[in-house]
């Protein structure tokens, strides 16, 4: 926390792994440093349909028939209330907030002279047989609705959007996330704190994703000399216990105006990652990835060990940070085989004796990160790489 401190106009920059990124981070900046300063309390930057009726009962699972009346809520009060503000997407998002984004910009139309036949058929595929057929008649705003709500998470791009309707909605996103820019852009003018994601959206596959344009056109339109501070979340979350998440805040960057959109972009980024951790989850799944490459289905307690442990030193002479635990000897042997339990648990490995294990090549089992599920072990395997990789180019 001795980085952090709370300077008017200061953009709080974080990388973006989970949905709760923001909802974990905030708190602790504001609570631990601007409480009783209500004139510097964070603003953050949260996707767009947090403030629509629905995304309730696309994260939260209500008995029927309450799920139809909550998915009528709208929470943009309560966000408000906690001073976030919504930003768009042009690109990728949910499929539901796309649709919500044609609606506003075309009226509500037919479905089915919104979105391209195939991608239409893909979507009757994915929901039960008594409202497949409907997806050929219904509106924008019924597709909106309850009954279609395991389409609204599915992601997407304006791709799928028919060619006239893809410019309209793309046009009108453009105007709109102008308007959410400037809004920032003022509380930055005003002395305020805010804080986002220039990424842009969550990692889908564990790599470092570049950052959006956003963040230089947001920083193009204050007036005001703005401080960047850069902030990592590492989630280790391959383990048997409660998963440990570190929030690592790094030195304030001071941006000058005429420095250009890809040097901004780079200095930015660059500040972000190299907070990163290196964790068990990470070197576990190097350990088992690497194991297959080499046509090796089997491996012993001892090899795993004594292969991390050289892997640490290695790392660390690189000057990485790691997650402490694996700093002291005791510790790490502790972590390494909470991170075995959670590969049995989730059948990633088979104990075939004592102290020695079987990978499972075709294991189905996923996990939710990022923006959609995907094996665990190659997402956190891409992780590390990624961040290997950006240490090299440092």
């Amino acid at each position: 926390m001795e980085n952090y401190h709370a300077s008017p106009s200061t953009l709080v920059t974080i990388n973006h792994r989970r949905d709760l990124d923001i909802l974990i981070i905030a708190p602790v900046l504001h609570l631990k440093k601007t409480l009783f300063k209500d004139s510097l309390r964070l603003h953050f930057v949260a996707r767009d349909d947090l403030f629509e009726p629905g995304f309730l009962t696309s994260h939260f699972l209500f008995p029927w028939p309450a799920g139809k009346q909550f998915h009528k809520l709208n929470i943009a009060g309560v966000m408000h209330t906690l001073r976030a503000y919504p930003i768009s997407s042009v690109m990728y998002k949910r499929f539901g907030a796309l649709m919500r984004d044609a609606l506003k910009a075309a009226g509500d139309i037919p479905l089915q002279d919104v979105v391209k036949d195939p991608y239409l058929r893909d979507a009757a595929g994915r929901l039960k047989r008594h409202v497949q057929s409907d997806l050929d008649t219904i509106t924008l705003a019924e597709f909106l609705g309850y009954d279609y709500r395991v389409l609204h998470e599915t992601f997407s791009d304006v791709g799928v959007l028919k060619e006239g309707m893809a410019k309209v909605v793309r046009t009108h996103s453009l105007q709109r996330i102008d308007e959410q820019l400037k809004v920032f852009a003022d509380i930055l003018d005003g002395g305020g704190i805010c804080l986002l994601a220039p990424e842009g959206r969550l990692s889908p596959d564990g790599r470092f994703w570049p950052v959006k344009s956003g963040l230089h056109r947001l920083l193009s339109l204050t007036s005001v000399p703005v401080t960047i501070l850069p902030v990592n979340a590492t989630y280790d979350f391959m383990t048997r216990k409660r998963m440990r998440i570190y929030v690592d805040i790094g030195k304030e960057i001071k941006i000058d105006h005429n420095v250009g959109k890809v040097e901004m972009e780079k200095r930015v980024q660059g500040a972000i990652y190299s907070l990163a951790r290196v964790t068990a989850g990470q070197l576990g799944s190097e350990f088992i990835t690497q194991k297959l490459a080499s046509n090796a289905d089997t491996f012993t307690w001892q090899e795993f060990n004594i292969a991390v442990q050289f892997r640490i030193r290695n790392i660390r002479e690189g000057g990485l940070s790691f997650d402490v635990r694996l700093l002291d000897e005791r510790a790490c042997q502790k972590r390494l085989h909470d991170f075995l339990s959670y590969c049995l648990k989730k059948k990633i490995l088979t104990q075939k004796a004592p102290g020695e294990f079987i990978i499972n090549r075709h294991s189905t089992y996923q996990v939710y990160v990022g923006e959609n599920y995907q094996d665990p072990v190659v997402y956190s395997y891409n992780e590390l790489q990624s961040l290997l990789e950006h240490n090299r180019k440092a």
